[in-house]
């Protein structure tokens, strides 16, 4: 036996010294990782935006596959069917209540617009 202790050692889980990672190697050089799992949203995402070709008046046409959908139940709306209706307008409040806030812009007529426009401004309008 060695007197230098455990560093000699190999066998299992002691690999010889040589052939060991030195530090800051990874054990995983090609950095293939595994695929991420795609979440029931971004799925559905994907499906509802995934192209489909339909026919509107003997013409083909391709469209996503939520807009297909729509259309559909607005030609059984327009048919007079109830049920379509009340499923449209839940699809509606749906969007409505998980769509991104828009940027709304107004624009204001003043002084310092006027100025910025170099548009002359009546002093009139604003006595009014």
């Amino acid at each position: 036996m060695s007197s230098d202790g455990d560093e000699d050692r190999t066998g299992y889980g002691n690999p010889p010294k040589h052939t060991r990672w030195k530090d800051g190697e990874s054990g995983n050089p090609e950095r293939r990782y595994p695929k991420r799992v795609e979440t029931a949203v971004e799925l559905i995402d994907k499906l509802l935006l995934k192209p489909v070709e339909i026919t509107v008046s003997d013409r083909s046409r391709k469209v996503t596959t939520l807009e297909a959908i729509l259309y559909r139940l607005w030609l059984k709306e327009v048919a007079g069917d109830a049920r379509a209706l009340k499923i449209r307008m839940k699809y509606q409040e749906f969007a409505r209540q998980f769509s991104k806030p828009r940027i709304e812009t107004v624009f204001v007529d003043n002084e310092y617009t006027a100025a910025f426009a170099a548009i002359p401004m009546d002093k009139d309008k604003d006595d009014e």
